[in-house]
């Protein structure tokens, strides 16, 4: 039994352990998405490089969104295997617009996001909503609706 609550609406990809899941996938085209829950493992940051990277190799640009928010630590060998993909194919990416903790953003959040000035980084989930919601339109449903399709849960 895993100890996270999967609800994958959207029909986003999943990677996970036993800790840890990554829900990914396009939400509109060239709109990528990626929640991340609980603990981010060595094993699990490698998987989601390999499946980010072979998305990256088949698009010119993407606007990618990153709902960090249920992250619960991770592996530092994974975050910087993250950032190092990032920084190699930053001319990929159109845009990033990432979510980080209410409470604040984690220290390393920040780091990486000063380091690419054009990262957004945000800590209000509905105005990371808003934002996806002006890339990825949904018809008939407004951005108080969105947590419901695109959540990944996490007990607390």
């Amino acid at each position: 039994m895993h100890e996270h609550e999967l609800f994958n609406p959207a029909g986003l990809r999943m990677l996970e352990d036993r800790n840890g899941a990554v829900a990914f996938g396009y939400v509109a085209p060239r709109v990528f998405y990626a929640r991340f829950v609980g603990p981010l493992s060595a094993a699990l940051g490698d998987r989601y490089v390999q499946e980010l990277s072979d998305v990256l190799a088949s698009v010119s640009t993407l606007a990618y969104f990153t709902d960090a928010s249920a992250l619960r630590g991770y592996d530092g060998d994974a975050r910087s295997r993250i950032e190092a993909l990032v920084r190699a194919q930053r001319d990929k990416f159109a845009s990033i617009v990432m979510l980080t903790q209410p409470s604040g953003a984690w220290p390393a959040s920040r780091a990486f996001a000063d380091a690419w000035g054009e990262i957004k980084l945000l800590t209000e989930p509905l105005d990371f909503e808003r934002a996806l919601c002006n890339v990825a339109p949904f018809p008939d449903r407004s951005a108080k609706d969105w947590a419901h399709v695109w959540q990944v849960h996490s007990p607390r």
